[in-house]
């Protein structure tokens, strides 16, 4: 049975627990981990629930605090130590990051279990590349400016990156060093970058077939020449 959220139910069932009550239910694990996942896709994982108390115990509602999350359980009503699947579905978003929620379910019997809920989330799957928005600090004409890129392989086989370039003449691309699986570059405003904003994009083309070409929009904000 699919069981919806109902915010103020929960609310006022909240207000009526008692301060220090013990829990009517057990979730394993108890904060559900999606892991690493890519952007714009829905992930489902499942937590199993137990009720631990000596009589029975029905579930009223499973509430997210996001609406990028649902969940629902496979019954309502549970015996003492029956157990019931509670499947929670994520969906990963266009940020990056790492992030934490939770699915509170209300019981009719006590107080609110709560699990939590945790995903990092990825523009590529075997890739992190830091930040994903470069910004350079705003300049004056004829001078130059650099800002540094982060590229890290984090998948399983050693993946390399064949070239990394940019699409506008405006900026130079300098390789800054390694360390571990992490790639280091300088992207650099050149004293020749016209006044006003320029938008252009690094695009680093690597070995890994389910990424080939790592797109990192670039961002420079050009004053008038220096000095006037």
């Amino acid at each position: 049975m699919t069981l919806r959220s109902h915010g103020m139910a929960a609310l006022c069932l909240l207000s009526f627990a008692v301060p220090g009550a013990r829990a009517q239910l057990r979730c394993e694990p108890s904060v559900l981990d999606f892991g690493r996942r890519p952007q714009n896709q829905v992930f489902t994982a499942q937590a199993r629930i137990t009720n631990v108390m000596p009589g029975p115990v029905s579930i009223l509602s499973v509430q997210p605090d996001c609406g990028c999350i649902t969940a629902d359980t496979a019954v309502s009503d549970l015996a003492p130590g029956e157990s019931t699947t509670l499947t929670v579905r994520m969906q990963s978003g266009g940020l990056e990051g790492q992030f934490q929620h939770s699915v509170v379910v209300a019981t009719r019997e006590g107080p609110s279990t709560v699990l939590a809920v945790k995903m990092s989330v990825y523009r590529y799957v075997n890739w992190t590349v830091a930040p994903s928005r470069l910004i350079l600090p705003p300049s004056a004409r004829g001078t130059e400016v650099t800002a540094e890129l982060h590229v890290t392989h984090v998948g399983a086989e050693q993946l390399g990156i064949a070239s990394v370039a940019c699409d506008s003449p405006c900026f130079a691309i300098i390789p800054g060093g390694a360390a571990g699986n992490t790639v280091t570059y300088k992207v650099r405003k050149l004293p020749s970058a016209p006044a006003g904003p320029i938008y252009s994009d690094v695009k680093i083309t690597t070995a890994d077939p389910t990424a080939p070409v790592l797109d990192v929009p670039v961002f420079a904000y050009v004053t008038a020449d220096a000095g006037h």
